[in-house]
């Protein structure tokens, strides 16, 4: 599901070259491609058996101050764990800074689930269950049932159109709540 990248990128995109980065390929995303990267947060280079480094690993960022976000990934975590997936988990509430990093909005990737693939390209909503379901062998078929057309364009209008946003809303309120509890506690 992710955008083809010539090898030209992929050099320009490991390089700390600043301003002359080219932007990270997203797929599902309602923004212009225009994020810096940078790579040795995104990927990790693990050996293969011929001693060559590849990456792979997938860094997914979530907003764990939600209820329902935070328990759906903490399964995955555990999943991710047992089968040693070597997956990377950034929680949004914990770490605000790395997001202003790579150029993602705070609030889009509270809004929508957000992963970055070993090659660097970013999956949102339904493009980002996909990659990461991809990458948990118990989770493969689901992803595959995603990838078909018809069933990613319902899955990809029910997530952005109405889980998502109300997701989004029911959370706010609730952070709402909290900062005028602690405000009244003062």
């Amino acid at each position: 599901m992710a955008l083809p990248m010539s090898s030209e990128d992929k050099a320009q995109r490991t390089s700390n070259d600043g301003p002359g980065k080219p932007p990270i390929p997203r797929k599902g995303s309602l923004k212009p491609d225009s994020a810096p990267m940078e790579a040795n947060l995104m990927t990790s280079a693990a050996p293969d058996p011929d001693g060559s480094s590849r990456t792979g690993s997938l860094t997914t960022f979530y907003n764990g101050a939600c209820p329902v976000c935070g328990a759906e990934i903490r399964h995955y975590k555990r999943v991710s764990r047992k089968q040693d997936l070597g997956l990377i988990w950034c929680d949004i509430s914990r770490d605000r800074f790395i997001l202003s990093r790579l150029g993602l909005e705070h609030d889009d990737v509270k809004r929508r689930l957000h992963v970055i693939d070993g090659d660097g390209c970013i999956h949102v909503g339904v493009d980002a269950f996909v990659a990461l379901w991809s990458a948990m062998p118990r989770y493969k078929w689901l992803a595959r049932a995603l990838r078909r057309p018809t069933i990613h364009r319902a899955a990809a209008w029910l997530y952005d159109r109405v889980l998502a946003p109300l997701l989004f809303a029911w959370n706010k309120r609730r952070e709402r709540r909290l900062a005028a509890n602690l405000a009244r506690q003062s």
